[in-house]
């Protein structure tokens, strides 16, 4: 199941409204954030930049 189909779904089955645009776009934002977050290291590292 892709993202955008977690956005929808959820909605769809309880019945709530649609969001929007901005909630879509804060909840992928808020998910790019948190995986840099944790793979921070792992980016940096591999970037080339440095080394270990």
């Amino acid at each position: 199941m892709s993202s955008s189909a977690h956005l929808i779904l959820p909605s769809q089955v309880l019945g709530w409204p649609d969001q929007g645009l901005a909630f879509d776009v804060a909840v992928h934002v808020g998910t790019l954030v948190a995986v840099i977050g944790y793979f921070w290291r792992d980016i940096f590292y591999s970037s080339g930049w440095f080394t270990h």
